[in-house]
Formats: C-alpha cells, structure tokens, sequence
C-alpha cells in the first residue's frame, strides 16, 4: 500500500469520523486565529504524522490513558511546529491496521 508521498506502508491507516473531524476543525482554529498559511502548514504535517504511522507504529509510547480499554494498547504520536509538541495522535495497532482516534 502506498502513501500519498510515494513510499510504502506496512500498515493500513484508518481514521475514525472523530478523528477525521478533529484535523479539519484544528486546521479551521489554525486559519482563524493564526493565519491561513499557518494552517496550512499545520494540516500537511498532521497528514504527514498520520501517514507516518503506516510504516513502524510500534516505535511510539503508550499514552497515559492506555489503561482505560483493556486489552488494548492505545499509543501516542506527539507533534508540533516548535521544540515542544503540541498536539498529539492517539492510536492503536490490530494485525495489519493502524487505528487513530
């Protein structure tokens, strides 16, 4: 499976509704309150982690929620512009697929 940037996936990425919801409404907050080519930014490197995901999802933490589904390893992609992340993916991996919330 193929990434938007060419390279090859070893995991499928699926995005819930939410999850979904959650980058458009972040990048809407982004235009209004930043500027548009700050959302921009924002939203291709959402996309970019999103799609990172599809090739070593292990290689993240567990979040600190992990413990609230049992049986279920819920896991963390923190990111941001700056030194400091400032958002962050929540995700967990089945077989083949990556889940993000």
């Amino acid at each position: 499976m193929r990434s938007t940037n060419g390279t090859w996936m070893r995991f499928r990425v699926v995005r819930s509704s939410a999850a979904s919801r959650d980058v458009t409404e972040n990048a809407i907050w982004w235009a209004d309150h930043r500027s548009r080519e700050q959302a921009v930014r924002w939203l291709d490197l959402a996309i970019l982690k999103l799609e990172s995901l599809g090739n070593d999802p292990s290689r993240h933490p567990p979040c600190d929620e992990n413990f609230a589904i049992p049986d279920v390893t819920i896991r963390q992609l923190n990111f941001g512009f700056g030194p400091r992340p400032t958002h962050r993916i929540l995700f967990s991996v089945t077989g083949s697929e990556v889940f993000v919330y």
